[in-house]
């Protein structure tokens, strides 16, 4: 382990831009800086012309590689790295030796030699130690920030299978902004109310000014009641397109909350239903026809 308590690197530069260490490495411990300290999150290390070990901070002993001192000298460092991210940590680490410049990359690190790996940032420059290139490398432990990408990644896949799946049955996905009253949307939505293209703007406001006037009123008062007793939203009504044709609707969503409970976002689908509405509407004219044939049946077999 590095052992001083300055507050630099024990490092300097020479005429040729080398970084040549200014005393001992032995007499130089991490600076107490916040971005070096002493935690799992930071990794320090010194690698030979041949990536072998020569130097490491504490953390990566203990924790990173799991070996004592004695045992991790000479260490082959790719090793320790997922085998999938090893040629392009070797491609840096050449690159820092041969042409002199700084690199970072972000790869999977095996803890301890074990099956489970974390994700960590690499940074590494040129050195000189006794005459010798070695590189110089920080690490940041950036494990929880990918599997946050990797998260939404996913998200983003199962919501584009969504939407692909939704858009087949020509239903539309809405998501509203409870705080701004902006909508995203997918096509498919804007396409029920007779856009072509997806539109660059889309509120609530948006969406109240395509009902027909003799609903609207009845439209927003539900919307409000469920939006503040925070009941799931669902509703069928007409509403007039961007080309003037009258269609019916059925919109229905639920929320999304914060770690404090409170309703942020408010999602759905949307879909045409105009066709059921006028089968409805044809059944019950004809159930009205029949009752009527048998009314007047009747009346006729009474005379």
């Amino acid at each position: 382990m590095l052992m001083h308590t300055d507050n630099h690197l024990p490092f300097k530069e020479d005429k040729s831009g080398n970084t040549e260490r200014a005393f001992p490495l032995t007499d130089y411990v991490i600076p107490p800086s916040n971005a070096l300290r002493e935690t799992r999150s930071n990794t320090i290390t010194f690698r030979d012309d041949n990536g072998r070990l020569i130097e490491w901070k504490q953390s990566v002993r203990d924790i990173v590689f799991g070996m004592p001192d004695d045992e991790r000298m000479g260490f082959d460092s790719l090793q320790a790295i997922h085998p999938e991210d090893r040629d392009v940590v070797r491609e840096k680490f050449l690159n820092i030796l041969n042409l002199g410049s700084e690199e970072s990359v972000e790869a999977r690190f095996i803890p301890d030699g074990g099956s489970c790996f974390e994700w960590h940032m690499l940074h590494g420059r040129r050195i000189m130690i006794d005459g010798n290139p070695c590189v110089f490398a920080i690490g940041i432990d950036i494990t929880e920030r990918k599997q946050l990408e990797i998260e939404k990644e996913k998200l983003k896949e199962s919501r584009a299978g969504l939407n692909a799946a939704l858009d087949i049955r020509q239903i539309g996905f809405w998501e509203l902004d409870l705080r701004s009253n902006k909508v995203h949307r997918t096509l498919t939505h804007d396409r029920i109310f007779g856009y072509k293209t997806l539109q660059p703007h889309w509120t609530y406001e948006n969406f109240l000014d395509h009902i027909i006037p003799e609903e609207r009123v009845m439209v927003d008062n539900l919307f409000c009641e469920a939006v503040t007793n925070l009941a799931d939203w669902n509703i069928e009504c007409r509403i007039r397109r961007h080309d003037g044709e009258v269609r019916w609707i059925w919109a229905v969503g639920g929320y999304q909350f914060d770690k404090e409970g409170r309703a942020h976002h408010m999602s759905g689908i949307l879909q045409d239903i105009t066709r059921r509405k006028l089968a409805e509407e044809e059944r019950e004219n004809l159930q009205i026809q029949l009752q009527h044939s048998q009314k007047m049946q009747l009346i006729g077999q009474l005379a």
